[in-house]
């Protein structure tokens, strides 16, 4: 009786693993898109989208800008020369 009972308990056990099985083959469970995902990458994108745009108007106006060269003159009388040496502006003698 023993052997009997075994048996039938494996037999119940596989035919309940056979049928989870089967059953989403038989009966395929619905999904839905997870459009709040989709949603959240697409305003992401557009948020990069806009700071490189912010980026590139930056660039181009830097590049557009025309910086001063700051050029020393030099100095044509010899004596303003001797007079600005102990100044801060000696390196421009």
């Amino acid at each position: 009786m023993n052997d009997k009972t075994t048996k039938l308990l494996l037999l119940g056990i596989a035919l309940g693993l056979w049928a989870n099985a089967l059953l989403p083959l038989l009966r395929p469970v619905a999904v839905a898109a997870q459009e709040s995902k989709l949603t959240s990458i697409d305003d992401h994108l557009s948020g990069i989208d806009s700071k490189v745009d912010s980026l590139e108007r930056i660039a181009r106006g830097i590049a557009a800008l025309r910086l001063p060269t700051a050029k020393p003159q030099p100095l044509a009388d010899p004596d303003e020369c001797k007079a600005c040496e102990s100044a801060k502006f000696a390196r421009y003698c």
